[in-house]
């Protein structure tokens, strides 16, 4: 069996990630959030420079370069890989790992 990634990324949110970080954005319009990067020291010249864009599930903080989806920002921010982020989060989000055979991995 296989953790189905794509199925992880529609059953948890990037909202959802947020908020089990507890992490506060300083500003929301729209599909975007801003606020203080949680991988670095905020700075007074970047208070700003990270993003979220909830509707498309992606982060990109433009002071320290780090970005990608709801799995990439819980992989980063515990410090673990891409598959032990997919446990980890699933069982703090309290849902189901989804998985796949190997069949439909091939596919």
């Amino acid at each position: 069996m296989f953790i189905d990634y794509q199925a992880l990324r529609r059953q948890i949110p990037i909202e959802r990630v947020l908020a089990l970080m507890a992490y506060s954005a300083t500003s929301h319009r729209g599909q975007q959030l801003r606020g203080t990067c949680p991988f670095h020291a905020a700075e007074e010249s970047h208070p700003r420079c990270f993003a979220v864009h909830l509707s498309k599930g992606v982060f990109r903080c433009f002071h320290c370069g780090v970005h990608g989806n709801q799995l990439d920002l819980w992989a980063r921010w515990r410090g673990l890989s891409l598959y032990g982020a997919a446990i980890n989060l699933c069982r703090h989000a309290g849902v189901d790992i989804p998985l796949r055979d190997r069949n439909s991995a091939a596919r």
